[in-house]
Order: C-alpha cells, then structure tokens, then sequence
C-alpha cells in the first residue's frame, strides 16, 4: 500500500484503531485515545511495530509502501485499506470556487 501523501502519524493511528486486540495482546490491552501527538513520538522512535499496547499491527512504516499482508492476516481482509480510506478522501479533496 502506497502512502506516500499521508501523514504517517495519521495513518498509524487509523492502524490502530481498527486494529484487534488478540493473542498475548490481551495481557498488555488497556483502552486509551491514541493520538496523533502520541504517534508522532513513538515513529521518532521506531517505524516498526508488532503489537502496540496489545493490538495486533505487524507493521513497518519506515518506508512510502507499507506490506499490509500481515496486518490484514490479523485484521480482516483489506483491514489496513479500509483502515486509511478516510485519510485518502481526505487528501483527495478538491476546493472550487
């Protein structure tokens, strides 16, 4: 998936919060608002990521083509698409005047 116009920022927190919960990540889910803010600082950190604060991601954001095959096992068919479509509409966007 090519998201080479998207905030990465966004685009992890539309990940994650259509990310499910599973596996060990029960252990560690607690709910929370993730926000954009909290994204910017963890991709500061690291671009990649497994689980994240027990959802299942499977993601690397390192680069403008991200490989949702992992996410999408986990996740649903076309999780991640779905996920990021409100983003694309959003950079679609056309003002007439």
């Amino acid at each position: 998936m090519n998201i080479a116009n998207l905030d990465k920022a966004e685009v992890l927190v539309k990940l994650y919060d259509a990310a499910k919960v599973q596996g060990v990540g029960e252990f560690f889910y607690q709910p929370c608002n993730f926000t954009v803010e909290t994204a910017r600082q963890l991709l500061a950190k690291t671009q990649k990521f497994e689980y994240l604060n027990g959802k299942v991601l499977k993601i690397d954001l390192s680069s403008n083509k991200v490989d949702t095959s992992y996410y999408n096992r986990d996740n649903g068919k076309d999780a991640a698409e779905n996920a990021i479509a409100p983003l694309r509409a959003a950079d679609s966007c056309t003002f007439t005047y």
